[in-house]
């Protein structure tokens, strides 16, 4: 019963320690209402970029390897330090690893890692086709780990603070609704029974796709700092 206590005492701090960095940072990342509304703008900016521009524009900004995607590359690479620099008593470093693991699995998809890895075992540039499809499996193998394991660690924490409209599981549950928006754009054609959109349409579909990508990493330095971050020690 003592070391229960104990253990709950040492919790109820943390929390208090978190609610107290939480206010210092001010009103702005504090706010539980600034993810979704990032969301939202986000999916505004998207709808005017995809009806209001020529379309050859529309096509040249947010194709693969253009301006939008190699945005978010960048992006999601601030991202990363980010969460490595989160000082969160809930975050430790198992977590900034699964999380960087997610984080460059989803960098991987934004550059197609997977058809270059498909197109190099077919071809003599890389490797062979078994090694090709380990590096796949692999890829795969250690996505999947990470993300269950934060699940396991931290979902639980995340439900009672969204509950409690709590800044960093709100700005998490933005990512995921960003996610979940992005990816459905992204298979709206399959979705359709191989239809085919008006140019129009596809291109709304595209930009919202590749916008709704770049807010994700862009959510994910808003968490971090949410969370609490430390200033990076200067060179001696």
């Amino acid at each position: 019963m003592d070391i229960q206590y104990s253990f709950s005492e040492r919790e109820l701090a943390a929390e208090r320690s978190v609610a107290d960095g939480t206010r210092e940072r001010g009103r702005l990342f504090a706010s539980a209402s600034l993810p979704m509304a990032l969301v939202a703008a986000s999916a505004l900016l998207a709808l005017i970029i995809g009806v209001a521009l020529p379309p050859p524009v529309v096509e040249g900004v947010l194709k693969e390897g253009g301006l939008v995607e190699n945005a978010t590359v960048v992006v999601y690479a601030f991202a990363m330090l980010a969460i490595w620099l989160v000082r969160d008593p809930h975050f430790d470093r198992a977590s900034a690893v699964a999380s960087t693991v997610v984080l460059t699995a989803c960098v991987a998809r934004e550059i197609s890692l997977r058809r270059w890895i498909i197109e190099a075992g077919d071809s003599t540039f890389c490797c062979a086709v078994e090694t090709s499809a380990s590096l796949a499996v692999i890829v795969v193998l250690a996505l999947a780990l990470a993300s269950a394991w934060l699940v396991r660690r931290h979902a639980a924490q995340v439900w009672r603070g969204l509950l409690r409209r709590r800044p960093v599981p709100t700005t998490l549950f933005a990512i995921f609704c960003a996610t979940a928006l992005s990816q459905f754009f992204d298979r709206l054609p399959a979705l359709l029974s191989g239809q085919s959109l008006p140019v129009r349409s596809a291109l709304v579909a595209l930009s919202l796709e590749e916008i709704l990508e770049l807010i994700i990493p862009a959510l994910v330095i808003v968490a971090a700092f949410q969370a609490g971050v430390r200033k990076p020690r200067a060179a001696v």
